[in-house]
């Protein structure tokens, strides 16, 4: 969970929402939830404060907001301000405003019956197979963060470098690790290239699901956090239910291993540069750094 953003002017974003959405009401209230955004209740409304490691991209968002617009109803898209806009910037943060919901998320695989599993799987069908005209990235099946990836593992081994309690620790993982990290580049690029020549169909993927992003809601679920959209294979979201539900991987299994690659090396690309730039030693640093051991054989 997020602690509260001290860049954040919290006044001048309820100063922004409130004119903008029916329903607002006249404080914020934080909420210390998720890994990638800053969350707030104000009257009926939920306020998301982005922090998209992989960079913001508008088009997630409007293309879920299309996708309910289309009759997809469990997708949890974000609200239409008055001025018809999806997404607004407050001090350069992006903002996302969703009606608050009495919803719980379904934590791990275990928690699940067999018929909510593939309930799950019914309803990522339905976006595959659902096409709305937003401009939305298409699978390319390349690190999108090649260059923040190699920029971090090279400042991390700077033996000046110190941007606070894990520096030292990092250079030291860093380095135990530099032939790991190494071969998985080499085995995604590989991978990557053999994706391409396969040509699989494309649709609409989600491209992040887990148990905090798919949500109950009554006697059914919503999907939530769109930011990964991207036109791609649907094995894509196939990866995500088998890692994270258990589900039988559908489709291609040299898919499956491309984006458990993919996965792999983007958390590893995220906390290197988090832990590269300037840092402190709180609860969400620490929980940062134990989910980078994680990946790594050598920690």
């Amino acid at each position: 969970m997020l602690a509260r953003n001290s860049r954040l002017d919290e006044d001048l974003l309820l100063r922004t929402v409130r004119p903008a959405y029916e329903g607002a009401g006249t404080e914020l209230r934080f909420q210390p939830l998720g890994t990638d955004s800053w969350a707030y209740r104000c009257g009926s409304l939920w306020i998301s404060v982005r922090r998209d490691f992989l960079g913001h991209l508008p088009q997630s968002y409007e293309t879920a907001y299309a996708l309910r617009g289309a009759g997809l109803d469990f997708v949890l898209a974000p609200l239409a301000g008055r001025d018809g806009r999806v997404l607004r910037t407050v001090q350069g943060f992006p903002v996302a405003v969703y009606p608050y919901l009495p919803v719980e998320p379904i934590g791990g695989a275990g928690s699940l019956t067999p018929r909510e599993l593939n309930r799950i799987w019914e309803l990522m069908s339905k976006v595959h197979t659902c096409d709305v005209a937003t401009d939305l990235p298409v699978e390319d099946f390349r690190l999108p963060f090649e260059d923040r990836l190699s920029a971090g593992l090279t400042r991390a081994l700077e033996p000046s470098r110190d941007a606070g309690p894990f520096s030292r620790r990092l250079r030291e993982l860093v380095r135990r690790n530099g032939a790991y990290i190494a071969g998985l580049r080499e085995r995604i690029s590989e991978t990557g290239e053999r994706c391409t020549a396969a040509r699989r169909p494309l649709s609409i993927t989600h491209g992040d699901l887990n148990g905090d992003n798919v949500l109950r809601l009554g006697d059914d679920f919503v999907i939530a956090d769109w930011q990964c959209a991207l036109r791609a294979p649907a094995e894509r979201d196939g990866y995500f239910c088998a890692r994270e539900f258990g589900l039988p991987p559908q489709g291609d299994p040299l898919l499956h291993h491309f984006y458990a690659l993919q996965w792999s090396l983007s958390e590893i690309a995220e906390y290197v540069i988090t832990f590269t730039a300037e840092h402190g030693d709180t609860s969400d640093d620490r929980q940062r750094w134990l989910r980078l051991c994680s990946y790594l054989p050598e920690s």
